[in-house]
């Protein structure tokens, strides 16, 4: 069994934020059923500083700015230690 992986969106409007949340669990939910897996691979988290993949709509720079700002102190436990933004 694999570690869920938390996964973050940053600077996307709430319609593209769900359309992209729902593609990602729909696909889950078909690996989930191939493989007989009890449990997703991906979660999704608000918590910037928390995940381990962060999706980033670059047409949105204060948004982006704003969110990964408050990341750029704190890098996940497992990144580089010269991994900033």
């Amino acid at each position: 069994m694999n570690p869920q992986v938390p996964l973050s969106l940053v600077g996307f409007a709430t319609f593209e934020r769900s359309t992209i949340e729902a593609f990602i669990r729909t696909a889950e939910a078909r690996r989930l059923r191939q493989t007989g897996q009890q449990e997703a691979r991906f979660v999704f988290t608000s918590e910037v500083a928390a995940a381990r993949i962060i999706l980033v709509d670059t047409k949105s720079d204060a948004a982006m700015r704003d969110d990964l700002l408050a990341a750029s102190t704190s890098a996940h436990p497992d990144a580089p230690a010269n991994w900033r933004i």
